[in-house]
């Protein structure tokens, strides 16, 4: 992507800070609704950033 000049937004640089009580339970991949949010703040900055 860096070599296309093609913008990315690393999520999982986001999540892999996100303590144990932001994900739904123990071992799950999915979030809570403060997990959620918290990403959908930052595609958020990501998009208005790009416009």
């Amino acid at each position: 992507m860096k070599k296309h000049g093609i913008g990315t937004n690393d999520l999982h640089e986001l999540t892999k800070t996100f303590a144990t009580d932001q994900f739904d339970g123990p071992g799950n991949v999915h979030y809570t609704q403060e997990g959620y949010q918290r990403i959908a703040q930052q595609v958020t900055e990501s998009i208005l950033n790009a416009l």
